[in-house]
């Protein structure tokens, strides 16, 4: 299985959403990279607010270590693209700060 390119979600609770913000900024100005829609309700199998920034293989390393150093207590979850939603969100995965529970309901065919 070949990984294309990652996600990084950053997740916030309701009184988060400023300091999920600025550290999607700090992701924009450090790295260059452009975030996706800012959710503050569940989407996916994502249970609350959330936000998500592609980036390719050569960012991994770099974007992990300055989440550790930068998240200020929110949770970024990473996965890998493969295009196996399931396998993607499941086997494929980084958290930097405490996990999450995920809905993946929506990914199981059974």
């Amino acid at each position: 299985m070949v990984l294309k390119n990652y996600h990084c979600h950053v997740y916030f609770t309701a009184n988060q959403a400023d300091q999920a913000q600025v550290l999607l900024g700090g992701i924009e100005a450090e790295f260059g990279l452009e975030r996706g829609r800012f959710h503050t309700a569940p989407i996916g199998p994502h249970i609350g607010g959330s936000c998500q920034v592609l980036f390719q293989r050569d960012d991994l390393g770099p974007l992990v270590a300055w989440l550790m150093a930068n998240r200020n207590g929110l949770t970024c979850f990473i996965h890998g693209v493969t295009g196996d939603d399931l396998v993607d969100h499941t086997d494929h995965v980084l958290w930097v700060g405490p996990e999450w529970e995920l809905d993946l309901a929506r990914f199981r065919k059974d």
